[in-house]
């Protein structure tokens, strides 16, 4: 009302706006937290990859499996999994062929 006089009065629409952004982006930052992925879940995804792997496998297997997780990522829990005796190495070097030790 008294737009075209220029008597108008702003401050109850922008109020109106400003809580309206408030509340989505509370929204949104909620939602955000909820989708934020748990601290080691790449670790989970190659130990679960390495649990249904049958046979002997390499390195590149398992990144097929999980090709969010990088190679490093992915040596590192292999490491871990052969000082704990879950893996062993059949093979050294480029073509590294790997075993669960409780398949055999």
């Amino acid at each position: 009302m008294g737009w075209h006089q220029g008597k108008h009065d702003v401050l109850p629409w922008f109020t109106y706006l400003l809580s309206t952004w408030r509340r989505a982006y509370r929204e949104f930052e909620e939602r955000a937290e909820r989708q934020r992925p748990k601290r080691g879940a790449k670790t989970d995804l190659v130990e679960y990859a390495l649990q249904n792997l049958i046979g002997p496998f390499g390195i590149a297997d398992v990144e097929m499996l999980c090709p969010s997780v990088s190679r490093d990522t992915i040596r590192l829990v292999m490491n871990r999994w052969r000082k704990q005796d879950k893996l062993e190495m059949l093979a050294k070097g480029r073509d590294a062929k790997w075993q669960r030790t409780n398949i055999k």
